[in-house]
Parts: C-alpha cells; sequence; structure tokens
C-alpha cells in the first residue's frame, strides 16, 4: 500500500551514526506515533510513517550524496507518493551539540564543505 503523505521529513543522522549524544531522528521519534515502518529499495534506512498525523520519517545518512540517495530512492520508487507532500530538511547542520546548540551563530575564515 502506497503512503500518500502530506510532509516528509528528512534528518540526516541517527546514533548508529554519530558517536555523541545527539539523534536527529529521536526528537521525531519521541514526539510522533509512527505505525508503519517501511524498507524502501534504495534508501540506507528505514521510513517511518504516521497516519495520524500524515507524516513521514525518512533518515538518509551523514552528506549531500546520502540525501540525495534517500530522495531519489522516494521519488523513484513505489512506496510514497510525493506528489502533494513537502519536503523538509532537518536537523542540526553538522553541529555537535558539545560545540553549539540550535539557533548558535558562528563566524568563521573559511568554510570547508565535503561529502563522500
Amino acid at each position: 500500500m502506497t503512503i500518500h503523505p502530506a510532509v516528509v521529513v528528512f534528518p540526516a543522522f541517527t546514533e548508529a551514526e554519530y558517536t555523541g549524544d545527539a539523534s536527529e531522528v529521536e526528537p521525531w521519534f519521541d514526539r510522533y506515533a509512527f505505525d508503519r515502518e517501511l524498507d524502501v529499495p534504495g534508501a540506507d534506512h528505514p521510513i517511518y510513517h504516521a497516519t495520524n498525523h500524515g507524516l513521514t520519517l525518512a533518515p538518509t545518512g551523514i552528506g549531500k550524496a546520502a540525501a540525495a540517495t534517500t530522495v531519489s530512492a522516494l521519488a523513484a520508487g513505489d512506496d510514497v507518493a510525493l506528489d502533494d507532500a513537502t519536503l523538509l530538511t532537518v536537523g542540526i547542520a553538522g553541529c555537535p551539540p558539545a560545540a553549539g546548540t540550535l539557533g548558535s551563530v558562528f563566524v568563521t575564515d573559511r568554510v570547508v564543505d565535503w561529502d563522500i
């Protein structure tokens, strides 16, 4: 059965991928009752859906390549219909909680961008 979410959120990392205390997935599990779990071919992580809220949680893994792979897997597959969904990337933008909190401002002379 195809899921028709109103919103799909894409957090990057789970605790298994991050050695600190943070998880971008856990706050969603704390606030919503996800009643469906799907393994979507091409996605590295299970996809979770909260039917009562029209919310789908699709962890991507860290980096732009992982995010692109997950979005492509959802768009190419038949498990999740993205036609009427709002897609949101969410998370802490790579800042470990020990270095800064949500809303922190950093000023720097250099920015290094990388991906796998």
